[in-house]
């Protein structure tokens, strides 16, 4: 019996180093399963910080490409509109009768006695017949000389070398200049 007694000892001892040793290897495989799973949700929170990051740099990449995009389309609208009403001027400007007064204080303004006139080859004929009188009453004549520009006349003292622009392109481009802000704010006020 006293074989018996040490066997259980033995069998005992090897049984308390058994359950230590399994709940040592439990507690470590625990351990690193707590210790994984903290690393998985740690490597989760960045990507997820991460990827919402790049979802909020996207958005707001979509939404400043949209709002350029939306300010182009309404520079390009207002461009437009401010155009049409450049080129409706033009066009009363060219008005037989506004037209004609034009010339007609122009020359009075710009031009003596003996002074040639450069016109645009599309309204040579119109100065030749239309504006005979005119020409003849200040003393001008045509140049043979044609003009690149689209209205108007360019006054040219002979010998002296002196060209003064009195096209209407220029005078009408000056006026451009000087009104454009305001007549966009008249269009545009909001």
């Amino acid at each position: 019996m006293p074989e018996t007694s040490i066997a259980r000892r033995i069998l005992e001892a090897a049984r308390r180093a058994g359950e230590e040793t399994l709940a040592a290897e439990r507690a470590r495989q625990a351990e690193a399963l707590r210790q994984g799973s903290d690393r998985i949700d740690a490597a989760m929170a960045a990507r997820r910080v991460a990827a919402e990051k790049r979802l909020r740099e996207s958005l707001q990449q979509a939404v400043s490409a949209f709002r350029l995009a939306e300010a182009n389309r309404v520079r390009t609208e207002r461009r437009k509109s401010l155009d049409g009403v450049v080129a409706g001027a033009w066009r009363k400007a060219l008005e037989p009768a506004a037209y004609r007064a034009w010339i007609e204080r122009t020359l009075s303004d710009h031009c003596r006695k003996g002074d040639e006139i450069v016109v645009a080859g599309s309204q040579r004929s119109q100065f030749e017949k239309d504006f005979a009188p005119l020409l003849a009453k200040h003393g001008v004549r045509l140049s043979d000389e044609r003009g690149v520009f689209q209205a108007g006349f360019v006054a040219v003292r002979p010998g002296s070398g002196l060209r003064l622009n009195c096209s209407l392109d220029k005078a009408f481009a000056e006026a451009l200049r000087a009104t454009e802000i305001e007549v966009g704010r008249t269009l545009f006020a909001s």
